[in-house]
């Protein structure tokens, strides 16, 4: 017994006309419709897929599935964490070995910075150094500020913090002025 009581909705892509995959736009173009319509997507055809797809019933296995991907915990997450704390307790070692599994699941400027910090503490100045810059070329933008540099970084500091901190001085307006 079925517990749907629309099974003439039940769809699956063995019966959706994906024209657009070989003669369509994702094909070789060979459609006679595509004069008139430019693109697929302006296509009742394609239309009437999408329509298809969207009021038929998922898999039954659907949602166990993507309930299952979701509820697994995020790996790299977990190792970048415990070699955070793995880092404030002063032991490298362990940290490191979390830190290269987390940016091998996972790479991010933020993972590898932390992975440079750790091979520092650990006394691994070149794999530092290339952890460094694997960092650097992941970062873009303003977050680039926040990764020191020593003597670059201060001044680069400062110059944020003077644009940001109002400062008073002598003249009459008794906030920062140019005069």
């Amino acid at each position: 017994m079925n517990d749907r009581p629309d099974m003439d909705r039940d769809f699956t892509r063995s019966n959706l006309n994906d024209c657009w995959n070989s003669i369509g736009v994702h094909g070789n173009a060979s459609c006679p419709e595509l004069e008139k319509h430019v693109h697929c997507r302006n296509c009742p055809v394609y239309s009437a897929g999408a329509l298809a797809l969207l009021d038929g019933y998922p898999p039954a296995n659907y949602l166990a599935d993507w309930t299952s991907h979701f509820a697994e915990p995020k790996q790299a997450e977990l190792l970048d964490t415990r070699a955070t704390v793995y880092l404030a307790q002063g032991r490298a070692e362990q940290a490191v070995a979390d830190l290269e599994a987390a940016t091998r699941d996972a790479p991010s400027g933020d993972r590898f910075f932390r992975l440079a910090r750790a091979y520092k503490q650990a006394n691994n100045l070149r794999a530092a150094n290339t952890a460094w810059r694997k960092a650097k070329a992941m970062r873009t933008g303003s977050s680039a500020m926040a990764m020191p540099t020593g003597r670059t970084s201060r001044s680069v500091r400062r110059s944020v913090v003077s644009r940001v901190v109002t400062r008073r001085c002598a003249c009459c307006c008794r906030i920062r002025c140019s005069a």
